[in-house]
C-alpha cells in the first residue's frame, strides 16, 4: 500500500506534530510506502519514508511567519496537488491535515485516489459557537484567528466537503458533524495514543499532601480559568497544591492572575517530560471548553497507571462537591473533565 501523507506544519514538535510523527512512524513500520509532504521533519523517521520539506531551501530553514499562518498552509496544499497531478506513482490513499488539503482532495478526486481529512478538533463552527461567547465574557481582544477571519472557517469547510472521510478521534467529534448532517459513513472513529517509551513509569509520590495538576496550554479554550475558580471555592485539606505545567499565552495569564493567587497554585511553565508531574499527582484536571481527545488523558493512564475516575472517591468529593458544575462541562475527551490518577489515591 502506498500512502500520500500531507502535514502542513513541522512533523515532530509538541502537540499535534507528534501525533502526525507517530501515524508516519508506524504506517512504515507496518511496511506501508509512505510518501510525506511536509513543513520541516523535527524528528528523524525511518529511512523508507520519501520526505519533501516545503520550508527548507537546501539547507536553510524557513520561518512558518515569513508567509503567515494562512500562506504557509496554502503554499503546501498547492504543492502537494502539483505532486499528485503529475505523479507517475499514484497513491492508493491521501491523507490530509486541516488547513492544507483542499486542492490536494480535489487533484485526488481527479486521480480517483480516496482521502482523509485528520480532525483533531470539533467542527469549526462548534469551536466558534463555543468560543466566541468565552472570549466575550472575559474581555479578551485578542483572539485566535478562527474568531476574527471568516476564511478561516470557509477553508475549514471546504475540505471538509472535499474529503472523501474525516478522521474523528472521540464520539465528541463526531457527533459535531452529526449535527450538522454530514452521514455517519463518512466518519472513521479514530483513537490517539501516546508514547510509551517517553513516559517512563516510576514510583508513585508518596507525600499524603492532596495534589492536583493541569498540564496543557494555557488559553481560554482549556477552561483553566474555571479550574482556578472552581479551586479558590473548594473546600481543600490544607496543604493541597494544584500544579499549572505549560506555556501560559500572555493577555489569558491578565485575565487569570487574580485566580493565580489562591493558596496552593503554582506554575511550572512548559515541560518537557510531564510523566513525572503525573506520577506526583492525584488528579489530572482536565477543564476543557472543547476538546478533539485530549492526549493528556492516554499520557496520565501511561505514566502513572491510572484509571477511570472513581466518582465516589475521597478526594473527588472532598475537592470538587460544591464546584462540580463549574468544571465537569461537556469536552471531547473520552473521559469526564476531571480524571484520577490511581495508585495512591485514597478510596
Amino acid at each position: 500500500m502506498r500512502v500520500l501523507y500531507s502535514f502542513p506544519y513541522r512533523i515532530g514538535r509538541t502537540g499535534v506534530g507528534h501525533t502526525a510523527w507517530q501515524q508516519v512512524n508506524h504506517l512504515a513500520r507496518d511496511g506501508v510506502s509512505v510518501v510525506l509532504y511536509c513543513g520541516k521533519v523535527e524528528r528523524d523517521l525511518p529511512p523508507s519514508v520519501e520526505v519533501h520539506e516545503n520550508l527548507v531551501l537546501g539547507r536553510l530553514k524557513l520561518p512558518m511567519r515569513l508567509l503567515g499562518p494562512m500562506g504557509t498552509p496554502l503554499l503546501h496544499d498547492l504543492e502537494v496537488a502539483r505532486y499528485l497531478r503529475a505523479t507517475g506513482k499514484v497513491p492508493d490513499l491521501v491523507h490530509g491535515w486541516p488547513l492544507g488539503s483542499a486542492h490536494t482532495f480535489s487533484a485526488a478526486a481527479k486521480r480517483r485516489v480516496p482521502t482523509v481529512l485528520e480532525n483533531c478538533n470539533s467542527h469549526i463552527r462548534n469551536i466558534v459557537e463555543t468560543l466566541q461567547p468565552e472570549y466575550d465574557r472575559l474581555g479578551l481582544r485578542q483572539r485566535p484567528r478562527f474568531l476574527r477571519d471568516v476564511r478561516w472557517v470557509a477553508r475549514h469547510e471546504v475540505e471538509y466537503q472535499r474529503a472523501d472521510f474525516l478522521a474523528c478521534p472521540s464520539d465528541f467529534v463526531a457527533d459535531t458533524f452529526l449535527a450538522r448532517g454530514y452521514l455517519e459513513a463518512k466518519l472513521l472513529r479514530t483513537q490517539y495514543g501516546c508514547d510509551d517509551a517517553a513516559m517512563v513509569r516510576g514510583a508513585q509520590d508518596t507525600d499524603p499532601g492532596f495534589k492536583a495538576l493541569f498540564l496543557g496550554h494555557g488559553e481560554p479554550r482549556k477552561g483553566l480559568h474555571h479550574l482556578l475558580q472552581a479551586w479558590g471555592r473548594a473546600s481543600l485539606p490544607s496543604g493541597s497544591q494544584l500544579s499549572i505545567a505549560g506555556s501560559i499565552e500572555p493577555n489569558y495569564m491578565q485575565v487569570i492572575q487574580s485566580l493565580a493567587a489562591n493558596e496552593g497554585v503554582t506554575f511550572e511553565g512548559f515541560v518537557t517530560e510531564p510523566a513525572r508531574l503525573l506520577r506526583q499527582s492525584h488528579v489530572l484536571v482536565v477543564p476543557s471548553l472543547e476538546e478533539g481527545s485530549a492526549l493528556v488523558t492516554y499520557e496520565a493512564r501511561t505514566a502513572a497507571s491510572c484509571s477511570p475516575p472513581r466518582r465516589r472517591g475521597r478526594w473527588v468529593t472532598a475537592a470538587f462537591s460544591t464546584t462540580s458544575q463549574e468544571i465537569s462541562r461537556p469536552c471531547g475527551s473520552s473521559w469526564s473533565c476531571w480524571q484520577l490518577t490511581a495508585g495512591s489515591t485514597p478510596s
